[in-house]
């Protein structure tokens, strides 16, 4: 049976840690890691490293829980299990962070942002930093009798930095959000960008470490013979349940469509050929209307030669001898004997011949870009009678 003992006359513990309860928590923090990591290889989701790695050293803190059942007079047991359940949060937050830019940028929003976006993502990675480096530098603190007050102050206040950054972290994202309902960007209406549920999965994510923060803060505010670290149950239940919630939602509402970082979302740079240009010369005094003529001129002109080069991958696919000849079937009417690839073409005129076939394909080009044009005007005239679509 294990029993409580001393190291150099000084009790590590008030307790002894329950060794099932630190290994069911190993097993899950091992699991997430895993999970993580297989998300990360599969989506290249590079920035999300950060929360893989608190994942496993949530998984190695326990590990030394657990082994600490029956060494609860060892030093490095304790160390190992204070110091990486303690941190490991803060590597949670850098992740999450990084987030926000890019949900911000994914849908254009930057002018919405309250912080530049530039420096958004750096400004709390920093302050998460600093309070990583505060807890983790504390920890040799804590294990001596004389130095071990002073440890718990430091805890405490890069606690306290962790929670300032979260706070500032969620109003910062507010705005943003209500900024965003009152004026949306085009992309914010795409479906396939899940920006919404992706802040709406920071927002719970970031209330719950900002609830195991405050635990921390009371836990150590109180200190070693305060109820919270006489009592092991306060910290499954304010810390790990919290945290392994935390990992659970972060891989439920993953946010790899989020990942690009030249100012797109992953979705529309699938189409670099025919995507809005990022910029315009509004500052040159052109008008919201004129840069919008602008726009669908060059959308028409990308989808012209869309259609000019899938004409000419058909004929180095079949062939333009092919190509004619089939063409001179359907003028003649023997459809059944027309390739398959080829009977859902329009309608060819009857009597056309063989040096006519590049001609008439030229004409159905310009045919529907005429039509799109025509449309085009139609639309922008109707615009122009509302004055407010143009400034």
């Amino acid at each position: 049976m294990a029993v409580l003992q001393t190291h150099n006359g000084y009790y590590l513990w008030k307790y002894i840690p329950s060794a099932p309860a630190a290994g069911i928590f190993a097993a899950l923090f091992l699991i997430a890691t895993a999970a993580h990591a297989w998300r990360i290889h599969t989506t290249k989701a590079k920035f999300c490293i950060a929360f893989t790695v608190g994942c496993f050293l949530e998984f190695v803190g326990y590990c030394a829980r657990a082994s600490a059942s029956n060494k609860t007079g060892k030093l490095m047991p304790y160390i190992i299990q204070n110091l990486f359940i303690l941190i490991s949060p803060a590597l949670f937050a850098a992740s999450i962070y990084m987030t926000l830019g890019r949900i911000i940028r994914s849908i254009n929003g930057e002018k919405y942002s309250l912080i530049r976006v530039n420096w958004l993502t750096k400004t709390f990675v920093i302050g998460d930093v600093l309070s990583f480096l505060v807890q983790g530098g504390s920890a040799g603190l804590m294990i001596n009798t004389s130095t071990a007050k002073m440890g718990q102050d430091i805890v405490v206040a890069g606690l306290c930095i962790q929670i300032i950054m979260f706070g500032l972290f969620v109003v910062v994202a507010l705005i943003f959000q209500s900024r965003m309902r009152s004026n949306p960007t085009p992309a914010s209406y795409h479906p396939e960008i899940p920006w919404k549920q992706s802040l709406n999965m920071l927002y719970i994510v970031s209330v719950l470490i900002m609830i195991r923060s405050i635990f921390r803060v009371v836990e150590f505010v109180m200190g070693y013979d305060g109820y919270p670290l006489t009592h092991e149950w306060t910290l499954y239940i304010f810390d790990s349940v919290l945290m392994v919630t935390v990992t659970a939602i972060f891989y439920w509402r993953y946010p790899s469509d989020l990942q690009n970082t030249k100012g797109e979302s992953d979705f529309f740079a699938k189409f670099k050929d025919v995507r809005r240009p990022r910029t315009y010369p509004c500052e040159k005094g052109l008008s919201t209307l004129d840069v919008g003529t602008k726009i669908i001129l060059e959308t028409i002109n990308a989808l012209i030669e869309s259609i000019q080069k899938d004409v000419m991958e058909i004929h180095e696919k079949i062939g333009v001898s092919d190509t004619r000849k089939a063409v001179m079937k359907t003028a003649r009417g023997d459809i059944n004997e027309v390739p398959t690839k080829l009977t859902t073409t329009p309608n060819i005129p009857r009597g056309l011949d063989e040096e006519s076939l590049a001609q008439w394909i030229q004409r159905y080009i310009n045919f529907f870009g005429a039509l799109m044009s025509i449309a085009t005007t139609i639309f922008l005239s109707g615009l122009a009678q509302y004055p407010a679509f143009g400034q």
